[in-house]
């Protein structure tokens, strides 16, 4: 049996655990999100992290992909200010 894994986009992951509607801001969190895990010897990115996905201006366009283990690592944006 092969287990298949899916993909999703890291800012909207992002938005989605933030519940922000504000994709720019997102996005923005994300960057320095994964900057600062990588800091910390942390890379929730494998090498191939750049798939198309749908923006929300609806032109496909490449962005970092999570799979469902790496999406229980990301931190809520209000957690990291306390």
């Amino acid at each position: 049996m092969t287990r298949t894994m899916t993909k999703r986009n890291a800012t909207d992951i992002v938005r989605a655990i933030n519940d922000e509607d504000d994709y720019k801001k997102c996005r923005n969190y994300w960057k320095y999100l994964k900057g600062k895990m990588a800091k910390n010897g942390i890379q929730l990115v494998s090498v191939t992290n750049h798939f198309k996905f749908q923006a929300p201006d609806g032109k496909q366009r490449f962005a970092d992909a999570l799979d469902a283990e790496c999406v229980q690592m990301v931190p809520c944006s209000a957690a990291q200010n306390t």
